[in-house]
């Protein structure tokens, strides 16, 4: 009888996900996505459907589960520290880029890569970042293109973190050796001779000592949730609210918070 009640409940929620009101609709996606494991089975069934507009509906249904699913693996991977700090970056550009062509954007990687001068060392790297024009803008720092590692390279303009996580990973490729620090506010790299390489000064090399304690060496995790919380800012000052919740989402669970404890529009 329980079964039954359920495939009734179901169906009426089809029906409610193809009404032309949007707001009807909406909350029957919402009443859907409670399903958990059972939406796929939905999904399967209904996916070529020829009801075209419950077809577009079943669509968004799998994007959002999709999306969902990659957020909490993402938050899982961090968790137990389980991939790289350049693999992190990419993760969090397809959860907020997800029409991304990834492999496009392995290829423009690569293609920049094959550029990098052999037996390379701190002052070959900044001068192979200046003379592939990376650099961070004057103006409109906030932009979330900024942030999302395929626009940065394809463009050329990043914001200071990306550039230096960027920097790391082409030398990283030429096995170079560096951490990604925090000085004075900034983000540089430092390489195991005291070298520090200053993206925000057009790659400029300071020259430091031994124990110099103005410099604070950043951990994967820092930068993962230093880059969200900026990409958080640039959804605010955006308005986009899908951005705001699902980084304040990611941050709130990485920090062992709870959103629904935030203020309005996050929480309740």
């Amino acid at each position: 009888m329980e079964k039954v009640s359920e495939s009734v409940k179901i169906n009426a929620l089809l029906n409610l996900l193809a009404d032309e009101d949007q707001h009807v609709s909406s909350i029957a996606m919402e009443q859907l996505l409670e399903l958990n494991d059972d939406v796929d089975e939905l999904i399967q069934e209904f996916q070529e459907t020829n009801n075209s507009a419950l077809r577009s509906k079943i669509h968004q249904l799998s994007n959002i589960i999709t999306l969902r699913r990659k957020r909490d693996n993402f938050i899982s991977k961090v968790q137990s520290n389980s991939f790289s700090l350049w693999e992190g970056v990419k993760e969090i550009n397809y959860l907020f880029n997800p029409n991304v062509d990834h492999n496009n954007t392995e290829l423009v990687f690569r293609e920049i890569s094959k550029r990098m001068p052999r037996r390379l060392t701190t002052i070959r790297l900044a001068t192979f970042m200046r003379n592939e024009e990376f650099s961070i803008p004057q103006e409109d720092i906030l932009g979330l293109d900024l942030f999302m590692n395929n626009d940065v390279l394809k463009h050329r303009t990043g914001s200071q973190i990306v550039l230096t996580i960027l920097a790391q990973q082409f030398g990283i490729n030429a096995s170079w050796k560096g951490s990604v620090v925090l000085y004075r506010g900034k983000h540089c790299l430092l390489d195991n001779f005291g070298n520090l390489l200053d993206p925000s000064e057009n790659w400029k090399i300071t020259r430091f000592t031994k124990g110099e304690t103005k410099i604070h060496h950043c951990t994967n995790k820092d930068l993962w949730l230093t880059l969200l919380c900026q990409i958080f800012l640039s959804a605010m000052l955006d308005g986009n609210l899908h951005n705001v919740h699902k980084a304040a989402y990611i941050l709130t669970n990485l920090c062992e918070g709870d959103i629904h404890q935030m203020p309005f529009p996050l929480g309740s």
